[in-house]
């Protein structure tokens, strides 16, 4: 039977809680006894769910067995399925508050042929990216144009990632705090989460690299939680 299990073979006469009959529907708005087909009357207690129809007697033996909350949750199953697929339609991802935020770094990469510049970390691109120079201690920082709460930074590194490296907040840009820190950076999309925290500058502080290149970011996320 989709949805709740295999067809149940007989219990027995004998077996506890088993089916009495007659008794009430889920709704309680009728009285079931047992079905006659022809010259065939149907017991779920020795026949089983034989067929289709003995399905609110196979209701009512999980109703004796596992009790009225069992049943109450399987009659429920339908709209909980539909209240998800409603909720999911309205859900809403959480605002990047770096998005096309100003950014700054203490290098970039030069080339001839496109750009490394900090706004590429923050344009919603991840075909682009911000590149550092070739050394260890390097920083990228966006500026949220307000105080706002932060409590999780999302990086997303391209080859040339940090293996040790803090993420900083600071509500001036000068006195900064470290909110979260790692030694053990392996690049891929690194998430880092920390308590709630005002700031209106966030950075990524490079320590120490993870290649023979500098520190390359695809895009930089920032987030209330």
């Amino acid at each position: 039977m989709n949805g709740v299990g295999g067809w149940p073979g007989p219990r027995g006469a004998d077996a506890p809680n088993k089916v009495t009959y007659p008794f009430k529907s889920v709704d309680g708005g009728s009285v079931i006894d047992r079905q006659t087909t022809g010259e065939r009357t149907w017991d779920l207690n020795t026949d089983g769910a034989a067929h289709y129809g003995l399905v609110p007697d196979w209701i009512e033996d999980i109703r004796r067995v596992g009790g009225q909350d069992t049943v109450d949750d399987l009659f429920r199953g339908a709209e909980s399925y539909l209240d998800t697929w409603a909720a999911s339609e309205k859900h809403e991802p959480g605002v990047d508050l770096a998005a096309d935020s100003a950014a700054s770094a203490s290098s970039s990469e030069w080339s001839l042929f496109t750009s490394y510049q900090p706004h590429r970390a923050v344009d919603g691109d991840r075909g682009t990216r911000w590149a550092s120079d070739w050394s260890d201690d390097q920083w990228y920082q966006v500026d949220l144009g307000s105080p706002r709460t932060v409590g999780r930074v999302t990086l997303d590194w391209e080859r040339a990632y940090a293996k040790a490296y803090r993420i900083e907040l600071s509500t001036d840009g000068t006195t900064w705090r470290t909110a979260w820190s790692t030694s053990a950076g392996d690049g891929g999309l690194d998430t880092a989460r920390f308590a709630g925290t005002p700031a209106r500058y966030v950075r990524v502080h490079g320590l120490e690299r993870g290649t023979g290149w500098g520190y390359s970011l695809r895009e930089v996320g920032v987030h209330s939680g």
